[in-house]
């Protein structure tokens, strides 16, 4: 996924992506866009508010082997040399910052015991790749002087509706009724209590782990799944900020329970 975030003074926002921890490398300089020959026209003076830093980025992400592993059961050389790839990628393009998707499907990048493996490692769920993927990554974007951000999924579960093909200790599969199927794909519901919590301990557990650390200038935010026509047809447009929850993933949540934060 190709998705480059460059932004000059303004603080990056996880919209729809879950939340960011961030581990920032060392002292960082900033490199100034290439120039072509001098301009005639003038140019105002510098705003002395206005930040020195941007934040240029690149979105990695790992659900259903979009970028990184490119597919599950790879030897770990490869699997490490596709992220050193990517990141020599992201200096090439002068960017200083990458945004690696670490919990893709309520599944671990990164040995956890609140969480399985994830099966976009190596095709199994639960199944150990044989290193650290997390640590390795936040290495080697430290040893290219990149900022690294750890991209976090709060409320997908997998990409498929059958809790019973998840890892037999993944906390859905333990708990069936934290979920909720919508589109062919399951979710907890963030109108319950257990589903959503397992998030503080999993992102608490590798914050300390690799010294990751929030950022106050990021708003990590969650939506709702896209529009699946199928299951609710197209209604009238609707600012985004404002879209109310599918008609039927409303009333897959409502039949366990009013949703008390829908």
């Amino acid at each position: 996924m190709r998705v480059q975030a460059r932004l000059a003074g303004l603080a990056i926002t996880a919209a729809g992506l879950g939340g960011l921890l961030v581990a920032p490398a060392g002292a960082d300089p900033v490199v100034a866009d290439p120039v072509g020959e001098p301009s005639t026209i003038a140019c105002p003076a510098p705003d002395p508010a206005t930040p020195k830093r941007q934040l240029r980025a690149d979105w990695i992400a790992s659900v259903v082997n979009i970028d990184w592993p490119s597919r599950p059961g790879l030897p770990i050389a490869t699997q490490q040399a596709e992220l050193r790839t990517w990141y020599d990628e992201a200096k090439q393009r002068r960017l200083n910052n990458v945004i690696v998707q670490v919990r893709p499907t309520a599944d671990a990048f990164w040995p956890s015991p609140f969480e399985p493996w994830s099966e976009w490692l190596t095709g199994v769920p639960g199944q150990d790749p044989g290193y650290d993927p997390l640590a390795f990554a936040v290495q080697e974007a430290h040893s290219r002087n990149l900022d690294f951000h750890a991209w976090f999924n709060p409320y997908r579960v997998a990409m498929h509706a059958d809790p019973n093909r998840l890892a037999p200790n993944h906390p859905a599969r333990q708990h069936p009724e934290w979920i909720i199927a919508y589109g062919g794909r399951a979710y907890y519901h963030p109108g319950l209590p257990g589903g959503p919590r397992q998030m503080d301990p999993v992102a608490r557990r590798a914050a300390r782990g690799l010294k990751l650390r929030r950022d106050p200038g990021e708003a990590p935010r969650a939506r709702q799944p896209l529009r699946v026509p199928a299951a609710d047809p197209p209604q009238a447009p609707l600012p985004w900020r404002h879209v109310p929850m599918m008609p039927s993933m409303r009333s897959a949540a409502s039949s366990k329970r009013p949703p008390a934060l829908l």
